[in-house]
């Protein structure tokens, strides 16, 4: 390694003759100001100096600076030496600054001379700091820069001896010093952003700040939080607690993102004992009214009080926020030991744990189990929904109605409609709950309809009084391999639980045109008076499992097994479509009607007797056409075949 040679360890300042500056004082500026700037009697900076700097009769001082300086001698006598800008040894090039000195009598005439001739044209007045001796002049004083000419508005003084001119527009200050470079000294900007570590830090930011970084919402906590900058155009705004803070200066810092956020942006900690209610429902009131999206990351988020989604009555006022999404990271099915996500009741809640309120649209639910905690009246309330879809969600141990559908009040077009609901369970031990609600307003036309579920399951599970899924002023749903079941030890109907209601009463016509294909339902009960439902109907009906085959003549199907029952396709008489050899077609036969075979030929038959959807018969053979095969008072299905 080589050698260098060492500066002096202490500066000696010296007359325009050479001579020590004995008794003379050195100022530090910041460049272009009169703020005071620190020196040091040491490279450690831990002894600062006064300033100014006082030389002693060698004209010395021990000077440790970092950075760029304006620096000011003048000697004993307070006679300015020179005013210029210096930096210490590593702060490389200083930048694109000239200082020009002129001297009266040599290069100006006071009381005389208006214009000087300039080194290089500085482009703008504001590029350039004049002085007569140590006085600043401002900008006022100059008529025009054309060029390199500079022109006062009126003489240079009697009395002036020298001008000094500054002349540049930026200055590099090197590799600052340890500690010299704070928020005063940065430009922070969507480039450069100061770093806050938490939301509180944020609400009490600097002035000179206008764009930050936040770790987290809370100090050393683990979730993102991310981006914000001042809007200068808001200030009226209120703190929503996390897409908009309001500092200690009344700024509005806006979250730099879409809206799509986590809970935990606004305060959530999902750590199963801090109550996130309000943290919850302010990232949900914070959406925009075109919508955007809620996240909850795999923990359970305590609350303690509905949250509510939309802002409408599901009346004479529809919801101005729509297309709102809250989505979860699982609902914790199958072998799951907890779910990924749970919104958890943590004290009593008189309402449902979240409401959509309409009238509302385009609205999605998925990956979230509510867990009532037998705590909450409702799990999930939609009231006045339509573009629904609600996938993985398992809503539990709630105390009276899991899944709630309700269609909304005058005026006419406050429905429930074209809605789909994917692998939804609802199961609750409380004796006496339902596991699906499904209702309108009647005396205003308001049903729900065009609403579909796939793969979903309504379980009584253990309660007494239960029902499954309940169906009102509702027409025209459909349900897809879905289960409404529970504990059936003992028989159908334990202890007074359905798998299906449908209960006309209060609104006559309904319920109508459902449809549940391939569905496993427990029992069926239909509750009427002068009011009476319509055809609803079920294909393959499911057996297997001691379910009972409805009686109602409106509830109309056939089973797993094939047996038609309530009149599906069962005329009082059936005639066959043709006699030709080969020719195989299903005939059903009413209890009051004998089972023949056609007319003519021989035919192979099989034939299942039913009676009340119970099998209590089945028979084959082969037998002249027009044998009388049955005369019991049965339901009687026969498949025949002629052979002959």
């Amino acid at each position: 390694m080589s050698a260098t040679l060492l500066p002096n360890a202490e500066q000696q300042f010296l007359d325009a003759n050479g001579k020590p500056l004995a008794g003379g004082s050195v100022y530090f500026y910041i460049p272009l100001t009169t703020t005071f700037k620190n020196t040091w009697q040491d490279s450690a900076q831990t002894i600062l100096n006064t300033n100014p700097v006082i030389l002693d009769a060698a004209g010395r001082a021990i000077i440790w600076g970092s950075g760029s300086y304006r620096q000011v001698v003048y000697d004993q006598f307070n006679n300015l030496v020179w005013d210029q800008t210096t930096e210490d040894s590593t702060g490389g090039l200083i930048g694109n600054y000239i200082d020009v000195r002129y001297v009266a009598g040599t290069d100006f005439t006071p009381g005389t001379t208006t214009t000087l001739p300039l080194p290089s044209s500085p482009g703008s007045i504001d590029n350039t700091w004049i002085f007569f001796d140590a006085a600043y002049q401002a900008n006022d004083q100059v008529s025009s820069i054309v060029g390199t000419t500079l022109t006062f508005v009126s003489p240079i003084p009697v009395g002036v001896d020298e001008v000094n001119i500054k002349i540049g527009s930026s200055v590099a200050i090197g590799t600052p010093g340890n500690g010299s470079v704070g928020d005063a000294q940065l430009a922070w900007g969507p480039t450069l952003r100061r770093n806050f570590a938490s939301i509180a830090a944020l609400r009490a930011a600097p002035g000179n700040i206008s764009s930050a970084f936040v770790e987290s919402y809370y100090t050393g906590g683990t979730s993102y939080q991310g981006p914000y900058d001042v809007n200068t155009s808001d200030t009226t705004s209120a703190d929503n607690g996390g897409s908009i803070i309001v500092d200690s200066l009344g700024r509005r810092w806006y979250m730099n993102s879409n809206p799509d956020w986590f809970v935990e942006q606004f305060g959530a900690k999902g750590d199963g004992s801090t109550d996130d209610t309000a943290a919850i429902q302010a990232a949900i009131t914070a959406l925009p009214n075109r919508g955007g999206v809620v996240r909850f990351e795999g923990k359970q988020y305590n609350i303690t009080a509905s949250l509510v989604a939309g802002n409408g009555n599901a009346g004479s006022t529809s919801s101005t926020k729509n297309g709102v999404k809250l989505i979860g990271q699982g609902g914790g099915f199958g072998t799951a030991p907890t779910p990924a996500t749970q919104i958890f009741a943590a004290a009593s809640i008189a309402g449902p744990m979240l409401k959509f309120s309409g009238e509302m649209s385009d609205v999605t639910l998925e990956n979230i189990e509510f867990y009532g905690n037998l705590n909450a009246s409702i799990g999930v309330e939609f009231n006045a929904v339509s573009g629904l879809l609600m996938r993985r969600c398992q809503i539990a141990q709630f105390l009276n109605t899991g899944l709630y559908i309700l269609a909304g009040n005058a005026p006419t077009g406050n429905y429930n409609i074209i809605n789909e609901f994917h692998q939804v369970v609802t199961t609750s031990t409380n004796n006496g709950h339902q596991g699906l609600l499904m209702d309108g307003d009647y005396t205003d036309s308001n049903d729900t309809w065009l609403t579909q579920f796939f793969t979903c399951r309504f379980d009584t599970t253990s309660a007494t009084g239960a029902i499954a899924a309940y169906f009102k002023f509702v027409d025209s749903c459909s349900f897809h391999r879905c289960h409404m079941t529970g504990n059936n030890t003992g028989g159908v109907g334990l202890s007074g639980c359905f798998g299906a209601y449908f209960n006309a009463v209060g609104n006559n016509g309904f319920p109508s045109g459902l449809a549940f294909y391939d569905c496993s339902i427990l029992s069926t009960f239909v509750n009427e008076t002068t009011d009476k439902i319509r055809v609803n109907y079920f294909y393959g009906y499911g057996t297997y499992d001691n379910e009972a085959i409805p009686t109602h003549p409106n509830l109309k199907g056939i089973t797993d097994q094939g047996i038609v029952f309530n009149g599906l396709c069962d005329p009082t008489s059936q005639s066959i479509s043709s006699t030709a050899v080969g020719y195989v077609e299903t005939l059903t036969f009413n209890t009051t009607t004998n089972a023949v075979l056609p007319a003519g030929g021989t035919w192979e038959y099989d034939i299942i007797l039913a009676n009340a959807g119970v099998v209590n018969g089945r028979g084959s053979g082969v037998q002249p056409g027009g044998s009388v095969i049955d005369t019991s008072g049965n339901t009687k299905y026969m498949s025949v075949k002629r052979v002959s």
